[in-house]
């Protein structure tokens, strides 16, 4: 069955409007995460909300497509079921790759990079957007300055007690 222009549009709704507080509980679960890294704690970005948004939107947009924007700054995507992660469950969800991140050995990983740009010493700013479609929120979360800067991982991804 082909779904028409206006049924997918539809289908692909975003939220009414996010709750008042994102920004602070996304700032607030960053930087719970980013303390046990001796990361200086961040400040919300109306500038890259924005752009998070229009990029949560085109994602929507594009029938649920999950890829990254390609923008100049550092980038993080989750999706899941409808309410199934919030601001603290998102920001955990890429916490949760410190399991697979060599300390020792640093650079960047497909597997852990969302952990690195998280917690990357030399980002001061972030702002995050949403989006829901098919049954899913989609998350954006922009960082500027970026992070996952090839030669840098030592100086900005501090293990666990900023050894």
């Amino acid at each position: 069955m082909r779904l028409t222009a206006l049924a997918i549009a539809l289908a692909c709704t975003q939220l009414d409007a996010a709750p008042p507080d994102l920004a602070t509980q996304f700032v607030a679960a960053h930087n719970r995460v980013r303390a046990k890294h001796c990361a200086p704690p961040l400040t919300w970005s109306a500038k890259l909300a924005g752009i998070a948004q229009h990029w949560a939107d085109t994602l929507r947009a594009r029938h649920c497509s999950f890829e990254h924007s390609g923008g100049p700054y550092g980038e993080n995507l989750a999706a899941g079921s409808i309410g199934a992660l919030d601001a603290a469950g998102t920001v955990d969800y890429w916490y949760s790759e410190i399991k697979d991140y060599n300390f020792k050995r640093g650079g960047f990983s497909m597997t852990t990079g969302h952990f690195t740009q998280l917690v990357w010493k030399s980002t001061t700013q972030v702002g995050c957007g949403h989006a829901q479609c098919n049954g899913m929120d989609l998350w954006v979360c922009e960082y500027d300055p970026a992070g996952n800067v090839d030669g840098e991982y030592r100086e900005n991804v501090l293990a666990p007690g900023c050894k």
